[in-house]
């Protein structure tokens, strides 16, 4: 079950990414959907998206734009990919 869940994903990934040169609307959609079955159905994928959402900053944002725009049933897959907030760190003018 979980290598048809992942097969899917890939292949809906890749129809939606063909889909954004193409006048076929819905190419966000696929994307999103197969993405989020591949999140799914692997911890290392899991891993690896929010590895890189956090290496790269540009990615991040396009996935949080799709977050936003997929509403809450799409999106819940995406948002366990979210980088982890690092601390805030400040300067401080004398010794702590």
């Amino acid at each position: 079950m979980r290598f048809i869940m992942i097969f899917t994903g890939v292949v809906l990934f890749v129809v939606g990414l063909l889909s954004m040169v193409t006048p076929i609307p819905g190419g966000t959609l696929a994307m999103t959907v197969g993405v989020g079955m591949i999140i799914c159905a692997s911890k290392r994928a899991t891993d690896l998206i929010k590895k890189n959402r956090s290496t790269y900053h540009r990615l991040n944002r396009s996935m949080t734009w799709l977050e936003n725009k997929m509403g809450e049933r799409f999106s819940r897959a995406l948002r366990t990919t979210r980088p982890d907030e690092l601390p805030l760190i400040t300067e401080t003018g004398g010794g702590v």
